[in-house]
């Protein structure tokens, strides 16, 4: 090739890669959040005076442990009040009951001792209801969070006292691009690691959305850690590797040689000693390769380098070739 001077265009002299299939391992990369798998902020039902708060924050919990007492003393003394009105209504209405038997009473006077005894019975009943709501305790067991009020404060209805977080199991909870929904199911393990560790932990798919997301085009699932050692915390970003199984041979081709477009994707090739365009579909992807579906053969040597510099027609030469695992892993 002749530029402007008259004299050949020297080759460019680039990388290469030779494409060949190769059964690929599809090892998805994906970002995940982890998640309680039930959490509760605990809140007064009634307005009080708190008297104690039994649970030390940041420690574990037991379902059904008392977590914070309140001023109960008013409500006791109400309660203890109709029940020594009970005793005395309780009397009258056996005494009525002596006389009806004996024929020397009514039926409507029984009637009205009797009514009375249960309309007071319902009233103890009631404030003993309200009694238990003085006594928060835990739903289930886990960590104690920070406390929100400290001990002799008065709180209103609502007032959050501190969460409660179950941390074993736990939950995962990432999503899918939508072109792999296919291949999710529950049961099916995946391997995440925690921000600053190299450690693998393996979780299990138990809970898969119904549905794609229309905006974002991915599907939601979530995976349970049993996280018996409570190293991993709530909230903490994870690197997840899940793999969907083994491809049949399909060709891959390193990812810096692909070059996005606004119809999909393309790659140089060199046919004739010269570098053209090959538009490409293309499939599964990973850190480092990606499948190519349909545009290239094997044997085509696509160009990995240059690709700025380069244009259509450019004379190149290919010095070296780009080596690396050829699996999508």
């Amino acid at each position: 090739m002749k530029g402007n001077s008259g004299k050949d265009t020297p080759a460019l002299k680039l990388e290469g890669y030779v494409a060949q299939k190769s059964v690929s391992e599809k090892d998805l990369k994906l970002n995940g959040t982890v998640l309680s798998s039930e959490e509760v902020e605990i809140k007064s039902e009634v307005a009080g005076r708190l008297l104690k708060i039994h649970f030390i924050e940041g420690g574990f919990v037991q379902k059904g442990q008392i977590l914070a007492t309140l001023d109960d003393r008013e409500i006791d003394a109400e309660i203890n009040k109709l029940k020594i009105e009970r005793n005395l209504l309780q009397i009258k209405e056996q005494r009525q009951k002596q006389l009806l038997t004996a024929e020397a009473g009514t039926r409507a006077d029984y009637d009205l001792a009797l009514n009375a005894l249960q309309t007071l019975d319902a009233q103890i009943k009631l404030l003993e209801v309200r009694k238990s709501k003085y006594i928060l305790t835990a739903p289930f067991g886990g960590i104690a969070g920070f406390r929100q009020v400290s001990e002799g404060a008065y709180i209103n209805s609502g007032t959050v006292l501190a969460s409660i977080y179950s941390i074993s199991p736990l939950e995962i909870e990432f999503s899918v691009p939508e072109k792999y929904a296919a291949l999710m199911k529950t049961g099916n393990s995946i391997k995440f690691s925690q921000e600053g560790s190299d450690q693998q932990l393996t979780a299990s798919i138990h809970l898969i959305e119904p549905f794609i997301d229309p905006v974002n085009r991915t599907l939601r699932c979530r995976a349970q850690f049993n996280n018996g050692s409570r190293i991993v915390k709530p909230g903490a970003y994870v690197r997840i590797d899940l793999n969907l199984g083994r491809n049949q041979k399909t060709i891959v081709v390193p990812a810096k040689a692909i070059i996005p477009d606004l119809k999909g994707a393309k790659v140089y090739v060199t046919e004739g000693g010269k570098g053209v365009f090959r538009p490409v579909k293309l499939g599964f992807r990973s850190e480092n390769f990606v499948e190519v579906t349909e545009g290239l053969q094997e044997g085509d040597t696509i160009i990995t380098n240059g690709l700025l510099q380069l244009k259509p027609g450019n004379p190149v030469s290919i010095t070296s070739f780009f080596e690396a695992d050829k699996t999508a892993n």
